[in-house]
């Protein structure tokens, strides 16, 4: 499984130092043993290439919000070509989360919610033209992308600095025969038992 705890020394570059000989593209980097974006420009990506075409176009992204600042925005990735071509989900303290398409730097909002914060664990999955966002294993935001085929989980941001990171951070296949690894099974079996009590 892909996953990066960036349990290294601080670098402009995640891709110093990082497990397994994989590759990060994009620009982000490591400060205090988490991921940041160092990267001015408007919104950006980071994808794990693992240097095949081993991750499935259906697969998820996910990591643990570390800090947080009104600037800049953080979160996740699927489907990152590049770092201006892919699905992203992130956030900041104040304004909202947003689920959206970065295509050819081309700005797309999908949906948008409540903002997400330090200690949320934050996961973006994308299963066929379908895209997901969970804060804390609680299904948040979704929508329809028809512009990214395919491409690798991430990270993604808009701004630039440490103020807001991320960490123990993992993206892979979604499991056989799709879904969310059981989680949207289990809200709506709670909303069955909800409705007929």
């Amino acid at each position: 499984m892909p996953s990066d705890n960036f349990n290294r020394a601080n670098n402009a570059s995640l891709a110093v130092g990082q497990p397994g000989g994989n590759s990060w593209n994009g620009g982000f980097g490591v400060d205090s043993n988490s991921a940041y974006c160092n990267n001015s420009s408007n919104s950006t990506g980071a994808g794990w290439n693992d240097g095949n075409a081993g991750i499935s176009a259906d697969h998820y992204s996910e990591a643990t919000v570390v800090a947080m600042s009104d600037t800049p925005y953080v979160g996740l990735a699927v489907r990152a070509a590049d770092a201006n071509n892919l699905v992203g989900f992130y956030s900041n303290t104040t304004d909202a989360s947003y689920l959206f398409t970065f295509t050819a730097a081309s700005w797309v909002q999908l949906d948008t919610g409540a903002v997400f914060g330090v200690g949320d664990t934050i996961r973006l999955e994308a299963e066929g033209t379908a895209v997901r966002a969970y804060v804390n294993d609680v299904l948040t935001l979704s929508g329809t992308n028809t512009v990214q085929s395919g491409g690798f989980p991430g990270l993604c941001s808009e701004g630039t600095g440490t103020a807001s990171r991320v960490d123990d951070w993992e993206g892979e296949p979604l499991s056989a025969g799709g879904g969310s690894s059981g989680i949207e099974i289990i809200q709506n079996y709670y909303t069955l038992l909800q409705g007929s009590g």
